[in-house]
């Protein structure tokens, strides 16, 4: 059965981005509003786990809101109990593209911290002109953000020169754990700076090197390479180059877990007392206690370029036969058909007992698959690419293929919500 539902993101007043876009509501659970009609929602307190740390995800979930990168447009929160959606910028009349929007220059790359507030990656340029007007040079704006959502105010944590990169990072109250750069125009060499393990207060954005040990003349020597994967009983865990290893939260007492060299930080999940890894090359999910103790398969086999996800009492995953929609003749695809890996959602317990199919992409949905995807309770929810064969002669070409970001001139995002109990699907369109 299929639901479709337009939620709209909050205005207080018609404006002319109202006549723009629409007229929009309020979220219910702020000053009032309406709920979309026909929606439904069923709790369950099968949640997924959560012990700090954050990988880079286009939908991250945090206290009753989903929390949606929708492509070309800036950062929207939905509330998954009363499935309304609104942006993280409240002014009503914001554009997004001026100095004076507080998520101008927004990226993909952003983490919720404990208290709600978001940290992101910004990048903008402003023109330098002449007397004349004439633009001459640009100024390019390249930093990493708090913004405090009660004020919506920005504070610069750090900026950076040619570039920087991100990954997991651990957010514990009033700390920021993370691998990151240490950039100061004067000193560094080319637009780049040092690299390591670092430690910063989000209050004062003071930093220091976590863990760093020292050379002969006195000067920390920092850890390289080293990912946080999750905080427990006060001990803060990391995936190194050669191994996990914990630290305590003043960067002492290291301890080594396991020594292995492991493929992608995101892959690694934890329930209190298995760590869970996804090997991408074999495709099979894998737990081990951390303290010692025999490695154990629990999913012989995902589909291909998908990892799995957790609550704290099953494991999701997609698997199945792969789909073979027809021949491809599409410019830059790289193949000559359209196969689609595995179309179903499995659940298992944590052990990979009582394996289930608990959906399948098929009938309209066949050509669906996901891009960015979590499971909150009952839940399934994805942004997705999907084919479309007008003609219905088996060949796919250019246009033919879709995606439900808003990119490449697109004003809206589109998700699926999947009830995992009852195979629902409804569409959820996030109006920008």
């Amino acid at each position: 059965m299929k639901k479709s539902i337009v939620l709209l993101a909050a205005v207080l007043l018609l404006s002319s981005c109202a006549q723009e876009n629409g007229l929009y509501y309020l979220d219910a659970d702020e000053s009032g509003g309406k709920t979309a009609q026909n929606f439904s929602y069923t709790h369950s307190d099968d949640m997924t786990p959560e012990y700090h740390a954050q990988t880079i995800s286009d939908l991250q979930y945090r206290d009753g809101y989903l929390y949606i990168d929708p492509g070309d447009q800036p950062i929207y929160r939905y509330n998954v109990e009363t499935g309304n959606v609104t942006c993280l910028c409240t002014d009503p009349v914001c554009k997004h593209d001026t100095a004076e929007c507080p998520l101008r220059g927004i990226s993909s790359t952003f983490y919720i911290t404990d208290s709600g507030d978001l940290c992101f990656y910004r990048s903008f340029s402003e023109p330098i002109t002449d007397v004349t007007g004439t633009v001459t040079d640009w100024e390019r704006t390249s930093d990493f953000v708090l913004l405090n959502r009660e004020t919506m105010k920005v504070k610069t944590l750090e900026s950076y020169g040619v570039g920087t990169g991100f990954s997991n990072e651990l957010y514990d109250g009033d700390w920021r754990y993370y691998n990151g750069l240490v950039y100061d125009p004067e000193t560094s060499v080319d637009g780049w700076g040092e690299w390591g393990l670092l430690k910063m207060n989000l209050v004062t954005g003071e930093w220091s090197w976590f863990g760093a040990q020292t050379d002969e003349n006195g000067d920390p020597v920092p850890i390289m390479s080293a990912y946080p994967l999750f905080l427990w009983e006060d001990r803060i865990y990391f995936q190194g180059t050669d191994g996990i290893f914990s630290l305590d939260k003043n960067g002492e007492n290291r301890t080594e877990h396991l020594s292995g060299v492991f493929n992608g930080y995101s892959n690694f999940k934890w329930d209190g007392e298995y760590l869970y890894r996804w090997d991408s090359e074999n495709r099979t999910v894998m737990r081990v206690p951390l303290n010692g103790g025999e490695t154990e398969t629990v999913i012989d086999k995902t589909a291909l370029g998908y990892s799995f996800h957790m609550t704290e009492k099953y494991l999701y995953y997609l698997a199945g036969e792969d789909t073979n929609l027809g021949k491809a003749r599409v410019s830059g695809y790289g193949a000559q058909e359209v196969i689609l890996p595995g179309g179903e959602i499995h659940r298992c317990l944590h052990d990979g007992s009582e394996d289930t199919v608990v959906y399948t992409f098929s009938g309209e949905w066949e050509s669906v698959r996901p891009v960015a995807s979590i499971v909150v309770g009952n839940y399934f929810y994805c942004t997705y690419n999907w084919w479309t064969d007008a003609d219905g002669d088996g060949v796919f070409e250019d246009g033919d293929h879709h995606n439900s970001a808003a990119i490449n001139g697109k004003k809206t995002c589109t998700m699926l919500r999947i009830d995992l109990t009852t195979g629902e699907v409804m569409e959820i369109e996030v109006v920008g």
